[in-house]
């Protein structure tokens, strides 16, 4: 959710274009291979998260 000063919590959505772009523009840029850990350290709950969970399934 974004934080807005409405109080009320709004959905903030991306499409999977993008997040597909950035994890391959990550997995250029970083070479992350089977030898390689990730520490999930966001919350799932904040959109950070979302290449933590699927930039290591991905290589």
């Amino acid at each position: 959710y974004t934080s807005g000063s409405t109080g009320k919590p709004k959905g903030a959505g991306n499409s999977h274009r993008a997040l597909v772009n950035r994890l391959h523009w990550m997995q250029k840029a970083y070479a992350l291979d089977g030898s390689d850990t990730v520490l999930q350290k966001t919350p799932f709950s904040f959109d950070v998260s979302v290449w933590e969970f699927f930039w290591p399934l991905m290589t």
